[in-house]
């Protein structure tokens, strides 16, 4: 299957990474997309991001801010755990099975799962753009123009 070209993405910065909101639909694309419909492994998910990220070619990922962020080894990122197991407990999800059980104190994993979904899966990673910003929500539409009540 050919590749197709996908623009160098930003890399977040790492508010933007612990945003809740962004935080979770992140959470939920790994979780419901790439682990669940794909049946991908937690060792083959490692593998598939050195994978996408050799064929992307990019090395630098610049931030919006105008900085720049040199991709690391994926080795290095996710440590000496050859089996993954930091990947499941990220997906693992609390109670009610629809938010995480706890969120990640490692910006620099969710970064280099964030740039992987953006290059492997551009289609999902939209939601995470329609997300709040780290500033806050947008201000909320009138569900009536002229009535001053808004969609909740």
């Amino acid at each position: 299957m050919p590749w197709k070209f996908v623009p160098r993405p930003f890399a977040e910065t790492d508010e933007a990474l612990k945003n809740p909101a962004r935080y979770r639909t992140q959470w939920m694309i790994v979780r419901n997309v790439v682990m669940a419909k794909k049946g991908m492994s937690r060792r083959k998910l490692k593998d598939e991001m050195s994978l996408v990220f050799a064929h992307a070619g990019h090395a630098v990922f610049p931030f919006r801010n105008g900085g720049r962020y040199l991709l690391p080894d994926i080795d290095d990122v996710f440590g000496k755990d050859p089996d993954m197991r930091s990947l499941s407990h990220y997906l693992e999800a609390d109670d009610s099975g629809l938010h995480p059980r706890r969120m990640s104190r490692k910006p620099e994993r969710l970064r280099v799962i964030n740039l992987y979904l953006k290059l492997k899966y551009p289609r999902f990673i939209r939601h995470l753009e329609r997300r709040p910003s780290v500033d806050g929500p947008e201000p909320r539409r009138p569900l009536f123009p002229g009535s001053g009540r808004s969609r909740s």
